[in-house]
């Protein structure tokens, strides 16, 4: 009896030996085994747009070097083990979950240059105000360069999503000009490319200093006298030309004294009060085409003026009275007669297109078409060079249009995050594609040069712009782009940002 019961004992504990065994064994092979040597495949550098395997976070370790001190190869390696070591270490206390699925995943690596150590450090204070591991080596001076020089950073490892912002280049810089107002800004360009701001019932102007570089206030002028807010804005070399509340178009003379110095006149050439409907006078867009300006409003019709006397030379009727669709934005098309008209949409699956492009005559407007692309409002338009132009809508897509073509849409940018998209800009070099989001206060920056040749769909390229603070519970509601800028308007603040690694200037007073 008693030597039965322990043969029974045995078998049992055999049995549970081998299920545990295989058990593990599965669990092994499913995990991808402990400890493996890094494959060069695993060394990705940022600029491969491949998607990660469905369902696995990918961690990399980020190592990045200075170019500046000239380091020899052996010497290289030898900051970088340090590195490497330095953040394993900190990574085993501050970030162990992190380390162990880096660890499974093959301990990817990617090294990055920077030109100064002032970059270098601008790295690690961005890693580090994401909660990111990072440690910098200072070298101990007995070789090559001198004691105390920073020479590599290590970030990680972390999730890829948490470090690409390290592959973007400089981060970009923006300062806030104009808080705590009670007012939506609008902002303008001329060809110049100065700046008009306007908010509330002032106007500022901006103008760029050929000499110093940067940008000069020129001056501050209240421009409506009854306490009526600008609606609409468009500036030109000369002009300024305002939009209010009541339908009221007027021009305000802009004369500079000097390259750096302009004078915008406080008392308008020229004031009219539209023919806007009753009730429905609001001034929502204005748009000046060669000898020709093209206002829209609340009401259906598109109205043209002489820009020299403010007479008006023709009224086309867009769309019927009873459609509850408002217009929304104005851009010409370069080198063409052509001009783009974006509106609202309410109804899904409306038999009217919320793009349409129209042609201006000396006589007036004709209606050419209606594009159909976008499957909701166009709240943003801008031209994008010769024969092109782009538009932002609802259905978060940014499209180019070249009129040329047969199929006019010739490229579709979706946002990464299927955000709603409320402006759109293209630089005057036709290099930069700027968009501002309906969310977080997040503005998109593309280079066309480097969009894809295939397809008309692009899903990814952006370099994001994550403004932060009390502007991420606001949209952007306009942006304009220059070669060196993006100008940002938000809810109660103008944000201007720079993007060539110079710090952006500060534009008027600070409140």
């Amino acid at each position: 009896m008693e030597t039965n019961f322990d043969v029974k004992t045995f078998i049992l504990a055999l049995v549970c030996i081998l299920i545990g065994f295989i058990v593990g064994n599965l669990r092994g092979r499913q995990n991808g085994g402990g400890y493996q040597p890094v494959n060069p495949a695993d060394i990705v550098d940022f600029d491969d747009e491949e998607e990660p395997k469905k369902g696995v976070d990918g961690l990399k370790m980020v190592l990045v070097i200075r170019k500046d001190l000239n380091m020899t190869k052996g010497k290289i390696a030898a900051q970088v083990g340090h590195a490497t070591l330095a953040n394993y270490k900190a990574s085993q206390v501050a970030s162990r979950d992190y380390l162990r699925r880096w660890e499974m995943q093959g301990q990817a690596k990617v090294c990055l240059k920077v030109d100064d150590e002032k970059e270098l450090v601008n790295i690690m204070n961005a890693a580090l105000s994401k909660n990111l591991v990072a440690r910098v080596v200072r070298d101990a001076g007995r070789t090559q360069i001198a004691a105390g020089s920073r020479t590599v950073l290590a970030i990680g490892p972390a999730p890829i999503s948490k470090t690409k912002f390290i592959a973007r280049g400089p981060s970009h810089q923006a300062r806030a000009f104009y808080r705590n107002e009670d007012f939506m800004p609008l902002i303008s360009l001329n060809p110049s490319g100065d700046v008009a701001v306007a908010y509330g019932k002032e106007i500022d102007i901006y103008s760029l200093s050929v000499a110093q570089g940067n940008r000069k206030w020129c001056g501050r002028m209240s421009i409506h006298k009854d306490d009526l807010d600008v609606t609409s804005m468009s500036v030109s070399k000369t002009a300024v030309y305002t939009g209010d509340e009541t339908g009221r178009l007027e021009r305000y003379d802009l004369k500079y004294q000097s390259p750096n110095e302009a004078v915008l006149f406080a008392t308008p050439a020229w004031s009219i009060l539209t023919n806007h409907e009753t009730g429905k006078h609001r001034i929502t867009g204005i748009l000046q085409h060669r000898d020709r300006l093209v206002t829209t409003g609340v009401d259906p019709k598109i109205r043209v003026y002489n820009p020299s006397d403010g007479s008006e030379v023709d009224a086309l009727q867009v769309r019927t009275p009873e459609h509850k669709d408002r217009f929304t934005s104005l851009t010409t098309v370069p080198h063409t007669n052509y001009i783009a008209v974006g509106s609202t949409q309410w109804k899904a699956n409306s038999s009217n297109s919320p793009l349409r492009l129209l042609t201006v005559t000396p006589s007036g407007l004709c209606l050419d078409k209606e594009l159909f692309s976008h499957r909701t409002s166009v709240f943003g338009l801008s031209p994008a060079g010769s024969h092109m132009f782009a538009s932002a809508s609802f259905d978060g897509t940014a499209k180019l249009w070249d009129v040329r073509s047969p199929d006019p849409c010739i490229k579709t940018i979706e946002d990464a995050d299927d955000y709603a998209l409320f402006c759109i800009s293209v630089d005057a070099g036709g290099r930069r594609l700027v968009f501002g989001t309906s969310h977080y206060g997040v503005i998109r920056l593309f280079d066309m040069r480097y969009l894809p040749e295939s397809g008309n769909r692009v899903t990814r390229g952006a370099r994001s712009v994550f403004i932060g603070g009390k502007r991420a519970r606001s949209p952007v509601y306009s942006v304009q782009a220059t070669d060196a800028h993006v100008y940002a308007a938000y809810a109660n603040e103008l944000i201007m940002v720079a993007w060539d690694g110079h710090p952006a200037c500060q534009l008027g007073p600070e409140t």
